[in-house]
């Protein structure tokens, strides 16, 4: 899969929160793209901005592998611009991690190549970025600039047990 010179823009998945006790069922991942279990993906020169989840307000990527030959996912030349990763208001410890990209599963493998992230936020950790369970990302030439973790920590990045990170 290919995505080149995309916008996306003004996302944000929706679900009534107050109907489910159960915070895990009602996470909301990835406001402007959600990826699992995908490999081979590639975004180019494209901007993804102002979108809203719970989980990865720009993008939320799980469980996504990559191979001898390529990553799970690939960026270059990509921008996340205001996105914002919120906390579901009745659970207050409920995610709101990676304003930008939320990376999580230790067979998650992301490549990227000038990557740039700017006034995204999150009231979790990870304003820009956040890689939990050991997924590997290796950002090469990335930029981030204003990025703000409100209530936790890793204004432009925050890393829990990570395989790697360049």
């Amino acid at each position: 899969i290919i995505l080149s010179k995309i916008n996306v823009e003004g996302n944000a998945p929706e679900k009534d929160l107050s109907t489910n006790d159960d915070v895990y069922q009602n996470m909301l991942k990835g406001g402007g793209i959600a990826l699992e279990k995908c490999t081979g993906v590639k975004i180019a020169n494209s901007e993804i901005k102002g979108n809203a989840a719970t989980s990865g307000g720009g993008m939320y990527i799980d469980d996504s592998p990559g191979n001898e030959e390529q990553p799970g996912v690939t960026f270059e030349s990509t921008t996340f611009l205001s996105n914002k990763a919120r906390r579901i208001p009745s659970k207050a410890s409920a995610e709101g991690h990676g304003g930008g990209i939320y990376a999580t599963g230790k067979s998650t493998d992301i490549y990227s190549k000038s990557l740039e992230f700017q006034e995204c936020t999150c009231q979790g950790n990870g304003g820009g970025v956040a890689v939990y369970h050991g997924s590997k990302f290796v950002l090469d030439e990335a930029k981030f600039e204003k990025n703000t973790a409100l209530e936790g920590n890793g204004g432009g990045v925050f890393i829990s047990t990570a395989l790697g990170l360049k």
